[in-house]
């Protein structure tokens, strides 16, 4: 696998006087409740960044580059779903990533993983290519590939390709992820749930963005969670200072708005 040159480049009781009427009151009541719970959507703890985070792109610049999209007047741009006013973590080894693609027509995606030198130069570790489609998209690191290192940092990039002809129109994100060990209370927290949305607010609260929006993208039948997890990121990113955070904050703004339509 070859090195690509583009580098340079989400929810009555009353008295009754006959049996018949208790019964059938006892399953009305028990109707309205179960429909009372099946309608209160979860509250998620919210997306807390890890006390140990710093500024992403500390070595690399995280960036967009290009206008973020490929076709002229489309609304919305390429963005990461991820911070950028800190390094997002995760602590799977095989991580999931995600992005959305604002174009209708489906282009050549390039998605490539880099690791780091001790000076932090970025080198390739993995890369390939499928097609794309408007909305949110991810990608997980295949189990056939190594794992990524606990305690190792790295650079992923997302490459729109709009004309393979012309590689300096490619619309391209970067940005970084650290693999962390699992802390052993979420561990044994995570061991009593199958359930993506909890699992989810379990990884959010405890600070690991990446698995967070992982288990919420698994859950396919509702947006909930993903739409609470990028209002969680929003908030976060309007806290930042530097221009490029400023420009996730809104571009994320852009993703929510589409999602929620």
């Amino acid at each position: 696998m070859t090195q690509h040159p583009r580098f340079k480049s989400h929810r009555f009781w009353t008295a009754l006087s006959s049996t018949a009427t208790f019964q059938r009151a006892t399953v009305f009541v028990g109707v309205v409740l179960l429909s009372s719970f099946a309608i209160v959507p979860m509250v998620l703890a919210g997306y807390k960044p890890p006390r140990s985070s710093r500024p992403s792109g500390s070595t690399i610049a995280t960036t967009v580059r290009g206008e973020g999209s490929c076709e002229a007047g489309t609304k919305g741009t390429l963005t990461a779903l991820a911070p950028l006013s800190h390094i997002g973590q995760t602590t799977a080894t095989h991580p999931t990533f995600a992005w959305y693609v604002p174009d209708n027509q489906s282009y050549s995606i390039e998605f490539t993983l880099y690791s780091r030198t001790s000076s932090g130069k970025p080198v390739l570790l993995y890369q390939t290519q499928f097609k794309s489609k408007k909305g949110i998209m991810q990608y997980s690191l295949p189990n056939s590939e190594a794992g990524l290192k606990v305690g190792q940092t790295y650079l992923w990039q997302v490459a729109l390709l709009c004309n393979p002809d012309s590689p300096d129109k490619d619309q391209v994100l970067r940005t970084d992820v650290e693999v962390v060990a699992m802390p052993a209370a979420l561990e044994s927290s995570l061991a009593k749930t199958s359930d993506n949305s909890q699992r989810a607010n379990l990884f959010a609260k405890f600070g690991f963005w990446y698995d967070a929006i992982a288990e919420a993208l698994k859950d396919t039948k509702t947006k909930s969670v993903t739409i609470s997890l990028l209002e969680n990121l929003i908030n976060v990113e309007a806290t930042g200072t530097p221009d490029k955070v400023k420009q996730q904050h809104d571009r994320l703004q852009q993703v929510l708005n589409a999602e929620q339509q």
